[in-house]
């Protein structure tokens, strides 16, 4: 498989993924999702955690959840 991360990016990439490698393994045993896979999701949407938004994403996914017109 080829790499597209390169630096510093991707040397953070790996630690994450060694130092949450537990849970990690966790999540493949419960989901079937691969540990790597779960680190480029987080890397991209978070920057392994830098970054988590300015809103609560909790109050929009009940929001969400309770929407009975998808359309809107």
């Amino acid at each position: 498989m080829k790499t597209l991360l390169k630096g510093p990016l991707l040397a953070k990439a790996k630690s994450f993924l060694n130092e949450n490698r537990p849970v990690l393994e966790t999540i493949y045993s419960l989901y079937g999702v691969p540990e790597e896979i779960v680190v480029s999701i987080l890397l991209t949407e978070t920057r392994l955690g830098e970054y988590l938004g300015e809103k609560v994403a909790f109050n929009r996914l009940a929001s969400m959840a309770l929407c009975t017109d998808l359309e809107k």
